[in-house]
């Protein structure tokens, strides 16, 4: 199935594992700087934001995680939700990108893109679509 929408993304994920040689990487002495900023990003967010792309579709969305964070996360999350789970979608104003929360009822996705708005109107638009078919 051919998607309606594609685009470079980023999906919030708590917790993220990172892979044995980020690890190492990070705890090296001389490469103190990474280990400061994955505790720093952690701290202040709660998470990581994971690079990648979505995808739209007729009757779901797709995110999939870029090559390099396959590389650094030990199980980067390709996330698909179908329209049907999905209770709610909005934007919240961040700085640059902005980003699309979706609320799936017990937990909420949130995604950082360009021209986020453009993507809520999208799903809103896709999730109504699916729903009168």
């Amino acid at each position: 199935m051919e998607p309606i929408l594609k685009k470079a993304a980023s999906l919030f994920v708590e917790k993220a594992d990172l892979d044995t040689l980020v690890g190492w990487l990070s705890n090296y002495e001389s490469r103190g700087i990474t280990n400061i900023m994955l505790k720093l990003s952690r701290g202040l967010n709660g998470g990581d934001w994971v690079g990648g792309e979505i995808a739209l579709y007729r009757d779901c969305l797709s995110f999939h995680p870029n090559s390099l964070n396959k590389m650094i996360l030990k199980d980067a999350p390709s996330v698909t939700v179908k329209f049907s789970e999905i209770t709610s979608v909005c934007h919240i104003p961040t700085i640059i990108t902005g980003t699309v929360q979706i609320c799936l009822g017990n937990r909420n996705l949130k995604i950082r893109c360009f021209d986020s708005k453009g993507l809520v109107e999208a799903i809103k638009l896709a999730m109504h679509d699916c729903s009168v078919k």
